[in-house]
């Protein structure tokens, strides 16, 4: 059987500096491990897909999302999710309006609370040029397209299994907000939280612990 695995990007583009780094790492662990098909998406607002014409936008960043996999779908393809930071709120976006056959598992690494979402995009008048040199582009359109993460993931009644994991050293997704999705959010046997010690919001460097989370 043929392994698809869909990589869903944060905000910076996924052709940018780090980030590069980060998802080449995962398309070759995944490669080394059997997938035969390895797609790392872009969303307009990202340069490398549209250059600075767009602003990025979770309902846009959904769309395009949602056009993969039914695409994925209708070929009736097995595949998995990978999705980090914005993408992890593109994704539960996706997966709560939408029912799929052949979605195997969702990875979802370093969510980032309605809280940090506001600090990056609008607390700070400078951080939206800033953005800029993560490849992407922003606006204050892009924090109200937002659905909160924490409130995508009280809704989840899906029967498709969601693990989401981070670093202890991430300040985006901090470990008080991995435990307070634990104590707030009902109990869900989909749903599976993990903390790796001493990792950070990117992982740009192999670390077992890391891809065991992944591919696991």
């Amino acid at each position: 059987m043929k392994k698809h695995l869909i990589i869903i990007p944060g905000g910076g583009d996924p052709k940018n500096g780090d980030y590069k780094k980060g998802f080449d790492l995962i398309k070759k662990e995944a490669e080394k491990i059997g997938f035969t098909s390895v797609k790392i998406l872009k969303f307009p607002g990202h340069y490398s897909f549209s250059g600075d014409s767009e602003y990025l936008n979770q309902d846009t960043a959904a769309n395009v999302l949602s056009a993969k996999l039914k695409k994925l779908e209708a070929q009736k393809t097995h595949y998995s999710i990978v999705a980090r930071s914005y993408g992890c709120g593109v994704t539960m976006q996706v997966l709560l309006q939408n029912e799929f056959k052949y979605l195997q598992n969702v990875k979802l690494w370093g969510p980032t609370p309605i809280l940090g979402m506001y600090k990056v995009i609008l607390s700070d008048p400078k951080n939206i040029p800033y953005a800029a040199t993560k490849g992407c582009i922003l606006n204050k359109d892009t924090y109200y397209s937002c659905d909160p993460f924490e409130v995508q993931l009280m809704k989840y009644k899906g029967n498709i299994s969601i693990d989401i994991g981070a670093g202890t050293l991430d300040k985006h997704c901090k470990p008080s907000f991995i435990q307070y999705l634990i104590e707030y959010i009902e109990p869900n046997p989909m749903i599976s939280y993990h903390h790796i010690s001493g990792l950070h919001h990117e992982v740009i460097s192999f670390d077992e612990r890391y891809f065991k989370f992944i591919f696991g």
